[in-house]
């Protein structure tokens, strides 16, 4: 409870220091730690978008993955750069977008509550 009443009544913004960034090396080797050990990329790479491609020919697969890989890629970098575009807004508005994602899981978590109960009980 007090890590609940701690998010809405603190009084602190995040700090994020600029004097001090990480070598490129660390921040390369982070970043390939992140993407490749996170079991999400294996998931979405070989059975969603894997299987979106089954019914192609080779050329068109080979076009498909060409525009996955595109999309990919302006998707990551546009996501990247519109938070270093952002991240003064996104600081100021810290304390509201976490009371808007408190409300939303506790929404769902009603939600699938609700659902269990009608269909145990009812």
């Amino acid at each position: 409870m007090d890590l609940f009443k701690g998010g809405i009544y603190s009084r602190i913004a995040p700090k994020f220091s600029q004097s001090n960034p990480l070598p490129l090396r660390k921040t390369i080797l982070l970043t390939l730690a992140v993407t490749l050990l996170n079991p999400h990329v294996y998931l979405d790479t070989v059975f969603v978008i894997g299987a979106s491609a089954l019914m192609f020919s080779v050329e068109q697969k080979l076009l498909f993955a060409l525009g996955a890989l595109s999309a990919s890629c302006l998707w990551f970098f546009g996501l990247g750069y519109g938070a270093f575009k952002l991240s003064q807004i996104l600081i100021k508005i810290t304390r509201l977008l976490d009371l808007l994602i408190a409300a939303i899981m506790f929404f769902v978590a009603f939600s699938l509550m609700r659902y269990v109960w009608l269909l145990v009980w009812h």
